[in-house]
């Protein structure tokens, strides 16, 4: 069920972060980088970062580092079913992906005044629902997948229970690497209903948005990114400001991470976002 994160007792922020990272070395992930992370910088600003689909913490490293550079207290969410292998993935349902933020948010929200939340493809759609069913300040889409360019996407709904495994490209390799991960159609599948989910969702225009998209993005739809921003957020609504950004691939070289730990100059633009 998609619903508002409740706290769970007198816990302190640290408290929250021991009991994510508890959980995914209960499940498993026994890699450092690939658990949750934080960092409580003892500032009034906390930043939350969640992840795309078949990535982990590690892909937000470089931009963490840059966070704290700034200041800002920051914590990266390993999404369930994430950080092991196929068969790992294929145990979460998309509602257990949202509720495996609850622990960074609140761990945030526990530690900071402020709380902006930053989610990149699978992650950004993540993003919504938490802004949209708790106290969020602003939101921080990068390349949104409101509309995936995988081939297999138009059969899902009618071969997801054959729960076929397929190569897909992983999000959190770039482009230089050509590194490729398995998934399944079943897991596959929980992109495509999340994303129904988000076309769908009413949006509760509490906070500010900027989102960021690569104009020759190869995995997401950026026709979909620009008629879902139109949709919903074309205009000022109260103190809320809104904002739509397109990166010209022939500058920044873009294919859909726009998060690369090789690009310095595009994480120190959107820590100056923050």
């Amino acid at each position: 069920m998609i619903d508002t994160f409740t706290k769970e007792g007198d816990y302190s922020s640290h408290d929250y972060f021991m009991m994510d990272r508890g959980i995914a070395i209960k499940n498993g992930v026994t890699d450092p980088k690939k658990q949750p992370y934080f960092k409580d910088m003892k500032s009034k600003i906390g930043v939350l970062l969640i992840h795309g689909y078949t990535a982990t913490p590690e892909n937000y490293i470089p931009l963490c580092k840059a966070i704290e550079e700034k200041g800002y207290t920051v914590y990266a969410s390993l999404v369930a079913g994430h950080g092991l292998d196929e068969n790992y993935l294929n145990t979460a349902s998309y509602v257990d992906w949202y509720n495996s933020i609850k622990y960074g948010y609140l761990a945030i929200s526990e530690a900071c005044e402020k709380v902006i939340v930053i989610g990149e493809s699978a992650g950004a759609l993540l993003t919504l629902l938490v802004a949209n069913y708790n106290r969020v300040d602003k939101v921080m889409l990068f390349s949104p997948a409101f509309r995936t360019k995988n081939k297999y996407f138009p059969f899902l709904k009618y071969l997801h229970f054959l729960n076929l495994k397929i190569h897909v490209q992983s999000e959190h390799k770039y482009k230089h690497e050509h590194e490729v991960r398995c998934t399944t159609f079943r897991s596959l599948n929980q992109l495509r209903l999340i994303q129904e989910v988000v076309q769908n969702l009413d949006i509760n225009y509490s906070y500010d948005l900027i989102c960021v998209v690569g104009d020759e993005d190869v995995m997401v739809s950026v026709k979909a990114v620009d008629e879902y921003f139109n949709k919903h957020f074309s205009k000022e609504c109260g103190d809320h400001k809104y904002s739509l950004l397109h990166l010209a691939n022939d500058i920044y070289e873009i294919d859909h991470v726009i998060i690369e730990r090789d690009h310095s100059k595009t994480i120190q633009e959107v820590v100056a976002m923050i």
